[in-house]
Protein backbone atom coordinates (compact mmCIF):
# COMPACT_ATOMS: atom_id res chain seq x y z
CA UNK A 1 0.00 0.00 0.00
CA UNK A 2 1.00 3.17 -0.85
CA UNK A 3 0.76 6.67 1.23
CA UNK A 4 -2.27 9.11 1.15
CA UNK A 5 -2.85 12.14 -0.40
CA UNK A 6 -5.09 14.56 0.30
CA UNK A 7 -7.26 17.31 -1.36
CA UNK A 8 -10.09 19.71 -0.66
CA UNK A 9 -11.57 22.68 -2.62
CA UNK A 10 -9.54 26.03 -2.56
CA UNK A 11 -12.80 27.79 -1.07
CA UNK A 12 -12.14 25.32 1.92
CA UNK A 13 -8.30 26.13 2.18
CA UNK A 14 -6.76 23.55 -0.56
CA UNK A 15 -3.96 24.89 -2.34
CA UNK A 16 -1.79 23.61 -4.73
CA UNK A 17 1.36 24.63 -3.59
CA UNK A 18 0.59 22.24 -0.25
CA UNK A 19 2.01 19.37 -0.50
CA UNK A 20 -1.06 17.21 0.14
CA UNK A 21 0.04 15.24 3.00
CA UNK A 22 -3.01 15.88 5.55
CA UNK A 23 -6.01 17.73 5.67
CA UNK A 24 -4.83 20.84 6.85
CA UNK A 25 -1.88 20.62 3.88
CA UNK A 26 -4.51 19.35 1.43
CA UNK A 27 -4.17 20.11 -2.42
CA UNK A 28 -6.65 22.14 -4.19
CA UNK A 29 -7.48 19.63 -7.40
CA UNK A 30 -7.55 15.90 -8.37
CA UNK A 31 -5.42 16.68 -11.18
CA UNK A 32 -2.23 17.90 -8.80
CA UNK A 33 -2.68 14.96 -6.97
CA UNK A 34 -2.75 12.86 -9.48
CA UNK A 35 0.22 14.27 -10.97
CA UNK A 36 2.06 13.83 -7.17
CA UNK A 37 0.71 10.10 -6.70
CA UNK A 38 2.25 6.84 -7.38
CA UNK A 39 1.56 3.60 -7.60
CA UNK A 40 -0.21 1.90 -4.33
CA UNK A 41 -1.67 5.65 -3.33
CA UNK A 42 -4.86 6.79 -2.04
CA UNK A 43 -6.62 10.12 -2.76
CA UNK A 44 -8.44 11.16 -0.61
CA UNK A 45 -11.05 14.17 -1.69
CA UNK A 46 -13.11 16.28 0.61
CA UNK A 47 -16.92 16.99 -0.30
CA UNK A 48 -17.13 19.83 -2.91
CA UNK A 49 -17.43 20.42 -6.46
CA UNK A 50 -14.59 19.90 -8.60
CA UNK A 51 -14.79 21.45 -12.35
CA UNK A 52 -11.65 19.39 -14.18
CA UNK A 53 -11.09 17.06 -16.42
CA UNK A 54 -8.60 14.51 -14.81
CA UNK A 55 -6.13 11.76 -16.15
CA UNK A 56 -5.35 8.52 -14.08
CA UNK A 57 -2.47 7.14 -15.62
CA UNK A 58 -0.94 5.40 -12.21
CA UNK A 59 -2.66 2.56 -10.60
CA UNK A 60 -4.04 4.70 -7.38
CA UNK A 61 -7.44 4.78 -5.56
CA UNK A 62 -9.34 7.76 -5.97
CA UNK A 63 -12.15 8.11 -3.24
CA UNK A 64 -14.73 11.13 -2.37
CA UNK A 65 -17.07 11.38 -0.07
CA UNK A 66 -14.57 12.73 2.88
CA UNK A 67 -15.02 15.42 5.26
CA UNK A 68 -11.56 16.94 5.55
CA UNK A 69 -11.21 16.83 9.26
CA UNK A 70 -8.46 14.88 10.66
CA UNK A 71 -9.05 11.52 11.32
CA UNK A 72 -12.66 11.52 9.38
CA UNK A 73 -14.60 8.54 7.79
CA UNK A 74 -15.70 8.03 4.12
CA UNK A 75 -18.81 9.02 3.55
CA UNK A 76 -19.91 9.59 0.19
CA UNK A 77 -23.68 10.16 0.98
CA UNK A 78 -23.39 13.00 3.45
CA UNK A 79 -20.20 14.58 1.67
CA UNK A 80 -20.99 14.50 -1.72
CA UNK A 81 -17.92 14.98 -3.94
CA UNK A 82 -18.71 15.72 -7.88
CA UNK A 83 -16.48 15.77 -10.69
CA UNK A 84 -18.51 18.83 -12.38
CA UNK A 85 -18.18 19.02 -16.71
CA UNK A 86 -21.01 22.06 -17.05
CA UNK A 87 -17.81 24.51 -17.15
CA UNK A 88 -17.08 22.88 -20.53
CA UNK A 89 -19.86 23.98 -22.12
CA UNK A 90 -21.85 22.55 -24.75
CA UNK A 91 -19.43 20.69 -27.29
CA UNK A 92 -16.94 22.65 -26.39
CA UNK A 93 -14.59 20.54 -25.00
CA UNK A 94 -14.62 16.60 -25.95
CA UNK A 95 -11.97 14.61 -23.33
CA UNK A 96 -14.10 12.91 -20.91
CA UNK A 97 -14.41 14.22 -17.37
CA UNK A 98 -11.87 11.07 -16.38
CA UNK A 99 -9.75 9.46 -18.41
CA UNK A 100 -8.34 5.95 -17.15
CA UNK A 101 -5.28 4.42 -18.41
CA UNK A 102 -4.17 2.75 -15.23
CA UNK A 103 -5.43 -0.61 -12.71
CA UNK A 104 -7.70 1.81 -10.70
CA UNK A 105 -10.69 2.27 -8.21
CA UNK A 106 -13.30 5.22 -8.30
CA UNK A 107 -14.94 5.17 -5.45
CA UNK A 108 -17.75 7.54 -4.06
CA UNK A 109 -18.33 10.64 -6.52
CA UNK A 110 -20.93 11.69 -8.56
CA UNK A 111 -19.67 12.56 -12.18
CA UNK A 112 -21.63 15.01 -13.57
CA UNK A 113 -23.15 17.60 -16.26
CA UNK A 114 -20.46 16.27 -18.98
CA UNK A 115 -22.80 17.18 -22.08
CA UNK A 116 -19.74 18.77 -24.23
CA UNK A 117 -18.10 14.95 -24.33
CA UNK A 118 -19.55 12.80 -27.06
CA UNK A 119 -18.02 9.84 -25.76
CA UNK A 120 -19.00 9.39 -22.18
CA UNK A 121 -18.12 11.04 -18.77
CA UNK A 122 -15.41 8.21 -18.26
CA UNK A 123 -13.36 6.56 -20.68
CA UNK A 124 -11.40 3.67 -19.61
CA UNK A 125 -8.35 2.66 -22.19
CA UNK A 126 -6.43 -0.38 -22.00
CA UNK A 127 -6.94 -0.84 -18.06
CA UNK A 128 -9.25 -2.63 -15.49
CA UNK A 129 -11.19 0.17 -13.36
CA UNK A 130 -13.45 -0.63 -10.46
CA UNK A 131 -16.33 1.99 -9.86
CA UNK A 132 -17.86 1.91 -6.29
CA UNK A 133 -20.84 4.06 -4.96
CA UNK A 134 -20.55 6.76 -7.96
CA UNK A 135 -23.17 8.51 -9.74
CA UNK A 136 -23.39 9.76 -12.93
CA UNK A 137 -25.67 11.85 -13.94
CA UNK A 138 -26.29 14.74 -16.44
CA UNK A 139 -23.84 13.28 -19.37
CA UNK A 140 -23.72 12.29 -22.64
CA UNK A 141 -22.89 8.70 -21.90
CA UNK A 142 -21.86 7.31 -18.78
CA UNK A 143 -18.76 4.87 -19.11
CA UNK A 144 -16.52 3.69 -22.55
CA UNK A 145 -14.50 1.38 -22.66
CA UNK A 146 -11.47 1.17 -25.21
CA UNK A 147 -8.76 -2.22 -26.42
CA UNK A 148 -8.25 -4.68 -23.35
CA UNK A 149 -10.29 -3.20 -20.60
CA UNK A 150 -12.51 -3.80 -18.15
CA UNK A 151 -14.87 -2.42 -15.99
CA UNK A 152 -15.99 -3.53 -12.87
CA UNK A 153 -19.02 -1.43 -11.25
CA UNK A 154 -20.35 -2.19 -7.82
Amino acid sequence: MGGVIYVKTSDNGGNDSNNGAAWDTALATISNALTKATDGDEIRVAAGTYKETITISKSISLLGGYSAEENDTQDYVTNVTALDGAWKGYWGNVSPLIYNTADSLIEGFTIQSDDACSKAALENSDANITIRFCIFTNNSGAILNNGSSYATIN
